[in-house]
């Protein structure tokens, strides 16, 4: 069985817009839903009671939440699945049908298989529109967006570092990257063998996926990125979440030592982009090169792990280019996809989505062309 593990916490517009999508897969085989309410104040636990009744899929099993950060909500559901593979997705992925079948194809694996994200700007207004529709109609909706047949979908860096490796456009520098905890399943044995989540990132946002990714690879999991596994991330703000992304860096590095974990300011820092960390991370040291989110944060990394606040040594510097690199969200980028000189080619087999430049974010988005 497939057990899907969602934390959630104060978004039931768009956890209501997930759980209907995910209910109208028509999955071939048995799965469970284990919805992770983490302290939800906005009116999630009514929501969960109301679509009990009214959803086509399985009704979801709500677990409370430890409260304790994002690490721990994943764990408490995990804890609490009775699959054989677990499908982490958050509370605002919208997915098409058979999205489940191609999690599932993997459940004899040992395969960690992440469906590939791209992100949706505007999906304030989106939820705003379909406050009131049924299920059927939010569910048919949510299909038209996941199949990009309506607004326009954007690939940030991250997945399309992902893709790139996935497709064999650059070297596969940081295969790890591909555990992203908003549409990734492994098998459980695989999970618990590794030790969960590390609840030490606490309430912060950020790394505590890719660093259970470093962990599973290293026991033996392979990455898959299947196609029909895709999803499409319901975009909204955090005020304060390159601040809290700096920090949980910050630690990543300080828990592994690899090249590529020490690198990644080259990937989502300012001036950053998949080739100059794929460069960065294949290349000779670049010793008195300038290292994105400040000098220190290329050596920090080489003392012994400390306990970091969101103050800490590094960490609003750091912040403050990831910042700057998101008010430039609407400027055009020059480089294809984040490539450089790499060709676009048409999607087709095992290819993620055509992409084109659009703007830059913080994970500094791509246009997503539909494949």
């Amino acid at each position: 069985m497939l057990s899907v593990v969602i934390p959630t916490r104060s978004k039931a517009p768009s956890l209501r817009a997930t759980l209907v999508a995910l209910a109208a897969q028509g999955h071939r085989g048995p799965y469970e839903v284990v919805v992770v309410d983490d302290g939800s104040t906005d009116g999630t636990r009514e929501l969960l009671h109301r679509l009990a009744g009214e959803a086509a899929g399985p009704a979801p099993r709500v677990v409370e939440g430890p409260e304790r950060g994002r690490a721990a909500a994943r764990n408490a559901g995990a804890e609490a699945a009775r699959g054989r593979r677990l499908l982490f997705l958050d509370d605002d992925i919208l997915t098409a049908p058979g999205h489940l079948n191609a999690h599932q194809d993997f459940s004899e694996t040992q395969a960690l298989a992440h469906g590939p994200l791209r992100e949706f700007p505007g999906a304030r207004r989106w939820l705003e529109r379909h406050a009131a529709s049924d299920a059927a109609e939010l569910a048919a909706a949510a299909a038209r967006v996941a199949a990009g047949e309506e607004g326009r979908l954007l690939r940030n860096t991250l997945e399309t570092l992902v893709c790139a490796m996935d497709e064999g456009k650059v070297p596969p520098v940081a295969p790890w990257a591909a555990c992203v905890g908003a549409n990734t399943s492994l098998p459980r044995a695989l999970f618990e063998e590794v030790g969960g989540f590390d609840e030490g990132f606490g309430r912060g946002w950020g790394c505590e996926d890719l660093e259970l990714g470093v962990r599973a690879l290293a026991a033996g999991a392979h990455v898959v990125v299947p196609a029909p596994a895709a999803g499409v991330h319901l975009t909204h703000a955090r005020p304060d979440r390159w601040e809290q992304h700096a920090a949980n860096l910050d630690r990543f590095t300080a828990l592994h030592g690899l090249r590529a974990v020490r690198e990644l300011p080259r990937l989502l820092g300012e001036g950053g982009g998949v080739a100059a960390y794929v460069a960065a991370c294949t290349g000779p040291a670049l010793r008195g090169v300038p290292h994105p989110g400040g000098p220190r944060a290329a050596t920090r990394r080489t003392r012994a792990p400390r306990q970091h606040t969101r103050e800490g040594p590094g960490v609003a510097e750091h912040a403050a280019h990831l910042r700057l690199v998101h008010q430039r969200a609407a400027q055009p980028v020059g480089e294809v996809g984040g490539l450089g000189a790499l060709p676009v080619a048409a999607g087709r087999g095992r290819r993620c989505v055509r992409e084109l430049p659009v703007v830059a974010g913080p994970y500094r988005l791509r246009s997503a062309v539909r494949p």
